[in-house]
């Protein structure tokens, strides 16, 4: 009785983590596009360029599962998901603190190619609800976010 409902409550959990990080994959691919006229008059661009920043980001987010697909396939999903998740931490640092066009366009590649967005399998049809629900309340939130100062 005790071991089902801890492994239970470890399935939740999981479930959440995962749903967390597809909410902050949306969130991030869609809040740089807020900030494009910001950006093109700090760095003295078009917004055209401006927008490279989204458009890499969703390359690299293209590109990525590429490389980490199979990985998962071969070491399991936990290995490949904190490898990435780190590297994508690291990559939204150096975007937040980049001192020039290039760093921030590059590191917005980066983070797209590492976040870990491949196929994730779950059991109960209510944790796939909760995933859909967490994927596209990270673009609606973005756009909010635009109007709070």
């Amino acid at each position: 009785m005790i071991g089902e409902l801890l492994m239970y409550i470890i399935r939740i959990l999981t479930a959440l983590m995962l749903g967390y990080t597809t909410l902050v994959s949306a969130f991030t691919s869609s809040i740089f596009s807020t900030a494009t006229r910001t950006i093109a008059a700090q760095y003295h661009v078009s917004t055209e360029v401006g927008l490279l920043g989204l458009s890499f980001y969703v390359l690299g987010f293209a590109i990525g599962p590429v490389f980490w697909a199979p990985l998962s396939e071969l070491k399991g999903r936990r290995l490949p998901l904190v490898i990435s998740m780190f590297g994508f931490t690291i990559f939204q640092v150096a975007v937040a603190a980049g001192k020039d066009l290039q760093t921030i366009l590059l590191s917005r590649f980066w983070g797209g190619t590492l976040f870990p967005d491949f196929l994730w399998e779950f059991t109960t049809n209510m944790v796939l609800i909760r995933y859909l629900r967490s994927r596209s309340s990270g673009c609606c939130s973005s756009s909010l976010l635009r109007y709070v100062r």
